[in-house]
């Protein structure tokens, strides 16, 4: 059985995080400014979520800074540092996950149904190592959830998160599927380091996030390899390597999703989603829609 979990906790600008609960589950809400503190291995792993404002923390020589809408994932035994300006409150939400949860989901996970029937009480430790990373709210399903939990605790109540017992290992399963994902894609890059593998990845998946946020642009290769600080072979490499599909297809595919969005709200006309979604002119757009969706978009506007 997983701990109990702690009551959610809120914090306002005149106290201090001193501790957390050793081995529980624990939701913490805080609006804060001026914070400085040094964690010396908490025993649990935490998500850091922040809903405005920014967070910045040190971790083995990197620094990361969590803006708003953004999270960052730690693993348990860390020691690190963390720091909030002090001339602008920040709010956010931290959720801490006891290894004993984390063991028991990732068991269930990684075995079948039969080996779990033969061997249901097995404790053998998983080890599981999260990819310390800051990560887009909006990008993924664990970013997802904790959007989720954010608007309970602001809209319902502190009551409603604190009894929801199967929020924790709700939390677990979606985290560890989605840290499955990334360390299928990490493994998929040729490098013979971890390390090295660990930090093409950041770098591809900081270009990744910047075609998601700017598809609607006029981009070329030479500009987002840029922003992932690799040479345009290399990046066109190590982007196809990690997620299978070049970063020109990428980006042709994330806009055809916007504009199937866009024609779905009856708001613009095509020609108009065409521009919007950074196409040059209908013909293109139309072309590329029929080759993705196998449909034209003013047929797939009758629909």
């Amino acid at each position: 059985m997983a701990k109990n979990s702690h009551p959610a906790l809120t914090l306002d600008d005149h106290e201090e995080i001193k501790s957390i609960p050793k081995n529980s589950n624990t939701v913490i809400h805080s609006k804060v400014k001026g914070f400085a503190h040094a964690f010396a291995k908490e025993p649990t792993a935490s998500i850091k979520y922040v809903v405005s404002g920014e967070e910045a923390y040190r971790i083995d020589g990197h620094t990361y800074r969590v803006q708003a809408e953004e999270f960052l994932i730690v693993n348990p035994e860390r020691n690190y540092e963390g720091h909030i300006d002090k001339h602008k409150e920040t709010e956010g939400v931290c959720i801490y996950l006891h290894n004993e949860i984390i063991d028991s989901v990732a068991k269930v996970l990684g075995k079948a149904d039969q080996t779990l029937l033969d061997n249901p009480f097995d404790t053998g430790i998983q080890n599981f190592e999260f990819f310390e990373n800051i990560y887009k709210s909006h990008n993924s399903a664990l970013g997802l959830m904790i959007r989720k939990l954010y608007r309970n605790i602001r809209h319902r109540s502190l009551e409603t998160v604190r009894s929801d017992h199967d929020l924790y290992y709700t939390l677990t399963e979606i985290l560890l599927l989605d840290q499955q994902k990334i360390a299928h894609e990490i493994n998929r890059l040729k490098s013979v380091k971890l390390s090295t593998k660990q930090e093409l990845y950041r770098r591809v998946l900081i270009a990744k996030e910047y075609l998601d946020e700017f598809y609607y642009k006029k981009l070329d290769i030479n500009e987002v390899s840029q922003v992932a600080a690799l040479s345009e072979y290399h990046f066109f490499r190590t982007f196809k390597q990690v997620f299978g599909i070049s970063p020109h297809k990428y980006l042709i595919k994330k806009r055809l999703e916007k504009s199937a969005e866009l024609l779905r709200q009856n708001r613009y006309t095509i020609t108009e989603v065409a521009y919007l979604i950074g196409f040059p002119d209908i013909h293109s757009f139309s072309k590329s829609f029929k080759k993705e969706f196998g449909i034209t978009p003013s047929k797939f506007i009758e629909q």
